[in-house]
């Protein structure tokens, strides 16, 4: 029998789906950013790491792909603070396909302080 791998458990779905749930609450409404930035622990399992500062400093979200939105700066976000900034963006862009956010990258290669980000997403 193969063995199963930690992702096809009803504990780590169960914690995935927490982390959301909370994601909802502190939003106040249901999202439409799908967040799996989440940390993991050592056996693979989904940590809560919404309250996480995610950069020390400013950050600016901007929308590389459809150049719809640029966001007001943010002073040490954490993960909430970039679904916030997701949402803005989706209501700018209209694109309700690519939300899974898995993360973020710069947009300058010299960092900028601002620093200008831009999310990983996906569908």
């Amino acid at each position: 029998m193969k063995k199963q791998e930690i992702w096809e458990t009803s504990e780590y779905w169960d914690a995935v789906l927490a982390i959301r749930s909370r994601l909802k609450d502190l939003l106040g409404t249901e999202p439409k950013i799908i967040f799996d930035a989440y940390a993991t622990d050592e056996s693979g399992m989904p940590v809560d790491n919404l309250d996480e500062i995610v950069h020390e400093g400013q950050v600016i979200v901007e929308d590389d792909v459809f150049e719809e939105y640029v966001g007001e700066p943010v002073t040490n976000p954490t993960w909430v603070d970039l679904v916030r900034e997701g949402e803005r963006m989706i209501a700018a862009n209209g694109d309700e396909h690519h939300v899974f956010l898995t993360g973020f990258y710069n947009l300058d290669i010299e960092p900028t302080e601002p620093r200008r980000i831009a999310f990983n997403l996906g569908s």
